[in-house]
């Protein structure tokens, strides 16, 4: 069919498609969205967002960043929201989980929740695996995901890049402390919560959180695109039925609003129930004809 070109803002001379994707990506700056009493998306700082829950005494952060240099940023722009101190941190996964020394400061003793794969997939990457099913192939994964994410084009003109590249910054990974097992059920701050952990989508450590009082559930399953079911740089195998599985999931929990770690959030009932379908239905589709 044809392809309708259009201009990004850089320059760049892409398919209009991947600049309509790309604004439900990102948001064009930072804002806090209210997803419940209490519970915020924060979006448009970078490619992922971050979830805030508010507690008795403090807050509580879902992801942290790429590294020091995002935390500080997640810190400043909560800090515009309330001056309650951190009180405790949940990863997703462990790609955003390299900000939060610069969150937490000189806090000690603060519960650290995750996967508990995640702090074996952050010492393998320490390595160059990059979640690779061999450590040893470290630099070859890397290689190929610069690639994938046109680390090695231009950031303008014609040819330049629309998508985010590969930026190394400096590490501020914390150890997840407090590892949760699939379905467990507790208690954070004066915050209900359930962890479930069984089903993942690129990588086998995600964690799905549900705030059962708030109606409100944060993941790293739902994207705002169709997923690369298989990234071509060679990484683990994504098996289409488990990341199907986890969609499944997230709709039987009825949420009235889902924090995606990708793209902007989704507030109302019914509006959830239909994207997370049409996910889970998308994902059966390419699976069941290939």
């Amino acid at each position: 069919r044809d392809v309708s070109l259009a201009t990004a803002p850089n320059g760049a001379i892409t398919n209009t498609e991947v600049l309509q994707s790309l604004a439900a990506l990102m948001a064009p700056e930072p804002k806090a969205i209210k997803l419940a009493n209490g519970v915020h998306s924060i979006v448009g700082l970078a490619a992922f967002n971050v979830g805030v829950i508010e507690g008795d005494t403090g807050l509580i952060i879902y992801d942290t960043g790429d590294g020091m240099e995002d935390g500080q940023e997640v810190l400043d722009f909560v800090r515009t929201l309330s001056d309650k101190p951190i009180t405790g941190l949940i990863y997703s996964h462990s790609h955003y989980t390299y900000g939060a020394r610069a969150i937490l400061g000189e806090a000690q003793d603060v519960p650290v929740v995750g996967h508990p794969n995640v702090n074996r997939i952050v010492s393998a990457a320490a390595g160059g695996a990059i979640s690779g099913v061999f450590s040893e192939l470290g630099p070859l994964y890397m290689a190929r995901a610069a690639e994938q994410l046109s680390n090695f084009l231009p950031d303008t003109g014609s040819d330049a890049t629309v998508s985010p590249k590969i930026i190394f910054k400096e590490n501020g990974f914390v150890p997840v402390n407090k590892n949760v097992a699939d379905g467990e059920e507790f208690g954070f701050d004066g915050v209900r919560m359930q962890a479930f952990t069984k089903y993942w989508s690129d990588e086998d450590a995600c964690l799905t959180l549900l705030l059962p009082d708030h109606g409100v559930v944060l993941n790293n399953l739902f994207w705002p695109f169709m997923p690369n079911l298989y990234p071509l740089r060679g990484d683990v195998f994504r098996d289409p039925r488990i990341w199907r599985n986890g969609i499944k999931q997230i709709r039987d929990l009825q949420p009235k609003a889902l924090h995606n770690v990708h793209g902007l959030p989704m507030i109302g009932a019914d509006s959830v129930n239909e994207a997370l379908n049409n996910y889970m239905d998308g994902i059966t589709f390419i699976f069941d004809q290939t």
